[in-house]
């Protein structure tokens, strides 16, 4: 089955304390932070981290414990070129998904969640299209 996947895109990692993460991958492993931001309704601040073409994502939960379910590595993400086309052909192939559609985030880029056969949050990411 050929799903169109592209890339790496990003992986999220949970963390306790966003300053202090953030000065350990900056700093410390010497990467380039690209992007801070907070989603209020969640209680989250997340930072992205610039690796190669890919990415870490930093996620700090503030209201709540951070969701253990699945451990420090929060999701990886692969980058498709067709997101629904992908979710169909894994729902074909009867794959657990999280999203029976896709969803719109920031800049028009859409992606959809699922579970691997270990139960590992696996997210699928299409950028917005030229």
């Amino acid at each position: 089955m050929n799903l169109g996947i592209t890339g790496f895109e990003h992986v999220a990692v949970q963390v306790a304390d966003l300053e202090r993460s953030l000065a350990f991958y900056t700093a410390t492993l010497g990467l380039t932070l690209r992007e801070r931001s907070e989603i209020p309704q969640r209680g989250l601040r997340k930072a992205l981290i610039a690796v190669g073409t890919g990415q870490i994502e930093l996620l700090e939960y503030q209201d709540k414990a951070v969701p253990a379910a699945d451990g420090p590595v929060a999701h990886l993400a692969l980058t498709v070129t067709d997101i629904a086309a992908a979710l169909a052909a894994l729902k074909r192939a009867g794959v657990r998904l999280e999203d029976e559609a896709p969803r719109a985030v920031g800049g028009g880029c859409q992606i959809a969640f699922l579970r691997g056969p270990d139960g590992e949050h696996i997210e699928l990411f299409q950028p917005v299209r030229a």
